[in-house]
């Protein structure tokens, strides 16, 4: 019987990672194949995705679904091999995923969470129990992928919900390294000016390195009201690192910084 780590089909990054992560799952929990409960276990296990998202939008509380989730599948004995087999509403789960995600170029995590729900059980009770019922699943998703690609070129046709959210914080991280590369180049000019004297050109600098502070503070408050606040506040930590990354800059130009 095919296992969830040798699947057919075309899965993007996110959702494969979670296939893997329900194996773990079924192997932690002592279960000789994978059930529905172990795939949802993995799309939450496997970040900040579509299916997350919508779940957490829709009042659920994510953090801690996956004790309860846990519980209703139980305990089992010692388990033997690495690739456990599908269980048949596991298998039904991944074709009714397949089926969610037609018309689009791979299978995301929106359509595992779709999936799982649709192939029944006392998990999917446990999620319609909490208010995530199929309707408003699709629902939700539909309003985050117009919201993820309204206004943004680059988005193509049939990406799914996941590659969306990829793309938009990757876009997001380059417009946003490109305002540090340049007030660092701006810092290093002005004081570049300061050591040779030119007091006009350190002055027009900083002017310049105010102006450009100003619309970089445009610009990401604008972004933070489109994107939700799991999304900033991954960026927020990014930003961190970018930060330390311009301080070892000035550092090896011997400049202080203010």
């Amino acid at each position: 019987m095919t296992s969830a780590s040798r699947l057919p089909g075309d899965y993007t990054n996110r959702a494969r990672a979670a296939l893997v992560a329900a194996q773990a799952h079924a192997h932690d929990l002592g279960h000789d194949r994978v059930h529905p409960g172990h795939l949802l276990l993995g799309v939450i296990d496997s970040g900040d995705g579509v299916a997350t998202r919508v779940l957490a939008a829709l009042g659920v509380p994510v953090a801690t679904l996956g004790p309860r989730i846990e519980e209703l599948l139980g305990q089992g004995g010692p388990t033997a091999g690495s690739a456990l087999p599908l269980s048949p509403a596991a298998r039904r789960a991944l074709d009714l995923a397949r089926d969610e995600a037609a018309g689009q170029a791979r299978i995301g995590t929106e359509h595992l969470l779709l999936g799982t729900l649709g192939a029944g059980g006392a998990v999917a009770d446990l999620l319609a129990g909490l208010g995530a019922t199929p309707p408003r699943i699709r629902a939700e998703v539909q309003r985050l992928l117009v919201a993820y690609s309204q206004g943004w070129p680059l988005t193509a046709d049939g990406s799914t919900g996941d590659e969306l959210v990829e793309l938009r914080l990757a876009v997001l991280r380059m417009r946003v390294r490109e305002y540090n590369e340049k007030l660092a180049d701006l810092r290093l000019g002005r004081h570049a000016a300061i050591l040779a004297g030119d007091r006009d050109r350190a002055s027009a600098l900083r002017n310049a390195e105010q102006q450009l502070l100003d619309e970089k503070h445009r610009q990401v408050t604008g972004w933070a009201r489109e994107l939700d606040i799991g999304v900033v506040l991954d960026e927020l930590d990014r930003l961190s690192h970018e930060v330390d990354r311009l301080r070892e800059l000035l550092h090896r130009h011997q400049i202080r910084p203010e």
